[in-house]
């Protein structure tokens, strides 16, 4: 997180979102259940700028948030799906650390050692994640590309299982890139998602959307 607050802190870039758009991050937030928002950019760093400052601004507003997003070398990695939902478990460790020692089954080392598939994962983040109303979670398309081979429509499939055995409502947003939109504008019900375009204004960031435009959103969602 720090290495990608970094780059856009140094990019300084300027962008907002348009008022339909900001009309949709509000009803998604509100929806009931696990929904997704598709961030499209004709501006691919502006795009993953976004991603940092909403999840400043999830943090601002208190509320719980997870994150797959770059890191320093990440393409140098070998990154699998099974990495890619370690870090989100990991994450959401963090979040709530006392799923190591409560509930009527605490994640321990054992159930690291015994996953072995996606399902598994899910069903540990699940566990972590029981009891919390609602977890936000942000995931970057360059992180999620590397870990599942670049493949769009395998990313879409991963990305189904999310509210079929995540019982915690989960909000989630992904760079519209990483998924295959075709298979989703077929499949997938027009209430579990929404698709929410950012305008690159270019030159440097002087507030631009900003975190407190998504931040009032949030705020919301939190009174609800």
């Amino acid at each position: 997180m720090n290495y990608c607050r970094t780059l856009r802190n140094r990019r300084q870039k300027r962008f907002k979102l348009p008022s339909p758009s900001i009309d949709q991050l509000q009803q998604w937030s509100r929806a009931e259940g696990c929904t997704f928002v598709l961030t499209r950019c004709n501006n691919v760093q502006a795009s993953k700028d976004f991603l940092v400052n909403v999840i400043d601004a999830i943090q601002e507003a208190k509320l719980p948030a997870i994150w797959a997003l770059r890191f320093q070398d990440y393409w140098d990695t070998l990154l699998t799906y099974r990495d890619l939902l370690k870090m989100l478990v990991i994450h959401s460790l963090q979040a709530k650390p006392d799923a190591l020692t409560t509930g009527a089954f605490p994640v321990t080392v054992g159930s690291f050692r015994e996953a072995v598939d996606e399902k598994d994962w899910l069903s540990i983040l699940n566990r972590v994640l029981t009891g919390m109303p609602v977890m936000y979670m942000v995931l970057d398309a360059d992180v999620l590309g590397h870990a599942m081979q670049y493949n769009a429509f395998a990313t879409t499939k991963l990305l189904e299982l999310l509210p079929r055995l995540i019982t915690t409502t989960v909000k989630v947003v992904v760079t519209e890139t990483a998924v295959d939109t075709g298979d989703l504008r077929r499949n997938w019900s027009s209430s579990d998602w929404a698709e929410v375009h950012i305008e690159d204004m270019g030159g440097k960031r002087k507030g631009g959307l900003s975190r407190s435009v998504t931040h009032q959103r949030l705020k919301r969602r939190r009174r609800h």
